[in-house]
């Protein structure tokens, strides 16, 4: 596999033609490559709101984000850079891991001025594992759009945001689950 990617693209050196080869390849999609590979925090956070929709405001908000993750960019914790695998489901890092898209969704489209004690003491009360950053959190989520977007494409929200990963899942289990509970399935750690 290696060989043929190199060959691919040594032709022009072309990285979207490589990519493109690659996922022409019926060994790409074989099962014991496709969900193997826990996400780091910045795929998972990128992720999330890419396919969410919801969106972060501001740079203490995402850094922030990264340091509760365990992952901060431009600042590895080694000259070997990050940890991978299965070292990013440890601890602290897995329960954050675990809270942290809900939590975002449940601090969107705030009403509450961010100064104000009625927010302050909102945000205590209603997750707790993130209030120490909250005030300088800025998120929006259009849950109507999302919506939209998935009756655009005719996908149910377990195969949305789980993809291939949804397979094994039974269609009772697929058409139960909700945004929050998939947002902390065990599948949802892994691309």
């Amino acid at each position: 596999m290696i060989d043929d990617c190199a060959n691919a693209y040594k032709n022009n050196y072309n990285f979207s033609e490589l990519l493109q080869f690659m996922a022409s390849q019926p060994w790409f999609y074989k099962a014991e490559y496709i969900g193997n590979k826990v996400k780091t925090p910045v795929e998972l956070l990128i992720q999330f709101q890419h396919q969410t929709g919801l969106r972060t405001y501001g740079l203490m908000c995402h850094t922030h984000l990264q340091r509760l993750l365990g992952q901060q960019l431009f600042n590895p914790p080694s000259v070997g850079g990050w940890p991978d695998g299965k070292n990013w489901l440890n601890g602290t890092i897995l329960i954050a891991r675990l809270s942290i898209p809900n939590q975002l969704i449940k601090i969107s489209n705030r009403s509450f001025p961010k100064k104000g004690a009625s927010y302050k003491l909102f945000s205590w009360m209603s997750g707790f594992s993130i209030r120490h950053f909250r005030w300088q959190m800025d998120a929006k989520f259009d849950q109507d759009a999302y919506n939209i977007a998935l009756e655009k494409h005719k996908l149910s929200e377990a195969f949305w945001l789980l993809g291939g990963k949804s397979t094994s899942l039974s269609q009772e289990q697929m058409e139960s689950l909700r945004l929050k509970q998939i947002l902390q399935h065990p599948f949802y750690q892994y691309c």
